[in-house]
């Protein structure tokens, strides 16, 4: 059996949900990519929380933002009504 958690905001509980589950049932947990934690992961607060699970390495660790979105050189651009 495969389950996967998933949702669509940070703090909605996916990383504690995951170590109960994985915690519950003796398996293994694994986040594919870690981002948004310089010193910290995921990983590691689910195998204090769940010792009983299995953690896996991520396979990727974002570092740095992967979009940097540049910000209007004027205000007026940014407010002025589109045609």
């Amino acid at each position: 059996m495969r389950l996967i958690v998933t949702g669509t905001d940070t703090g909605v509980g996916k990383t504690i949900f995951a170590a109960g589950l994985a915690g519950a049932l003796g398996a293994a947990y694994w986040k594919p990519i870690q981002a948004g934690l310089e010193d910290a992961s995921d990983t590691a607060m689910v195998a204090a929380l769940a010792p009983a699970a299995r953690c896996l390495p991520e396979a990727y660790r974002l570092r740095t933002p992967a979009l940097r979105i540049a910000r209007p050189r004027s205000t007026r651009c940014g407010s002025r009504p589109r045609r």
